[in-house]
């Protein structure tokens, strides 16, 4: 036998055990039955198929196949630590790798009833003390009453008011503000001189009429 008649003959039994690896893997795929199990055979088939590549390469002689299976392997094992990442996380979530479980967020309006103990129970209080006569018996003060928390308009309506009076003092300061600074400078500005008055022209006098002699 020949050198090319072994490696032939190499190669189809090659195929022949990754085509069975294949089956049994697409198998343990789909039974599982848990998801790291499903993980793993999922890694498996990227390396059978880098396998068939490899072969089919020897096969025909052509080598760009090589780099392909290369290149295969380089990036397959990228899915295989997401899920293994995903598998872990979910884990953690569950308590099932030995830390303990995350606590659930607690509801705010839940009220947990405590049983009734012996110190719980309200016990009967012995009879007052009579009180003599004449004397004033105290009187209880009135239990002050709960303000009803204000509703949010109402809320939102008061800080609005409140902006309207900060917003209203401040233009009358401004105003005032103005109003001060005007008058400073009028102070500040020099008083203009009058002119003189010129006199008044006296109006002049009339001749005296002549009388006239018959």
């Amino acid at each position: 036998m020949t050198a090319q008649a072994i490696t032939q003959s190499a190669v189809h039994f090659g195929l022949v055990v990754l085509s069975v690896a294949f089956l049994l893997t697409v198998w343990r795929v789909i039974r599982g039955p848990t998801l790291p199990d499903r993980v793993i055979a999922l890694d498996m088939l990227v390396g059978i198929v880098m396998g068939f590549i490899a072969l089919i390469a020897i096969r025909t002689g052509y080598t760009l196949y090589i780099d392909i299976a290369i290149s295969l392997g380089l990036v397959g094992f990228l899915a295989t630590v997401a899920l293994a990442r995903f598998i872990l996380s979910r884990k953690r979530r569950e308590g099932e790798d030995g830390s303990p479980p995350e606590p659930l967020p607690e509801r705010p309006d839940a009220t947990v009833e405590q049983p009734a103990t012996p110190e719980s129970i309200p016990v009967a209080s012995e009879a007052p003390e009579p009180v003599p006569a004449g004397t004033a018996t105290p009187v209880a003060a009135p239990a002050a009453t709960a303000r009803p928390s204000p509703s949010k308009s109402e809320v939102t309506k008061a800080s609005a008011a409140k902006v309207k009076i900060a917003k209203a003092k401040a233009r009358g300061k401004a105003a005032g503000a103005d109003q001060t600074a005007s008058a400073s400078a009028a102070a500040a500005a020099p008083a203009k001189p009058k002119p003189p008055r010129k006199p008044a022209a006296k109006p002049a006098a009339k001749p005296a009429a002549k009388k006239e002699t018959p």
